[in-house]
């Protein structure tokens, strides 16, 4: 479990790194192939909710939301932005909690990581190992 903590780390920091090498634009409309198997949100609820940040500080708009259930959607999804028909920028968002947006990405794709809420408490219960999306509250529980 310790790993697969890692590798969400380690594409949670490649999102994040990932998105100022890529272009985007508000006017890119992005088309996910069917052979990715992931569902791209793009209805008004769920765009409105992913372009305020959690202070309603910043407001950006992103082409659409993806919910993903595991690190390797992550990746299929980073491939494709960089290697597809068209590039476009792609931000991990937690709880909006960024100081200047940085967990929204305009025209891009956001990546809802409160999808990845596990956690594993150890069996001497000396720590907790915690997927991304996870709020303290339920590391707490």
């Amino acid at each position: 479990m310790a790993n697969l903590r890692l590798m969400i780390t380690l594409i949670t920091v490649l999102v994040c790194l990932f998105s100022s090498f890529t272009k985007s634009s508000k006017d890119i409309r992005i088309d996910l192939p069917k052979s990715l198997n992931l569902t791209l949100l793009t209805d008004p609820s769920t765009i409105s909710a992913a372009s305020q940040d959690f202070g309603n500080i910043t407001t950006v708009t992103p082409g659409g939301v993806i919910c993903p259930s595991s690190s390797s959607d992550i990746s299929r999804l980073l491939h494709y932005a960089a290697n597809g028909k068209i590039t476009f920028q792609v931000a991990a968002r937690g709880q909006g909690h960024s100081l200047k947006g940085q967990a929204s990405v305009s025209g891009g794709v956001v990546v809802n990581m409160t999808c990845l809420s596990d956690v594993v408490v150890s069996k001497d219960k000396k720590y907790a190992d915690v997927a991304a999306g996870t709020l303290w509250v339920d590391v707490l529980k």
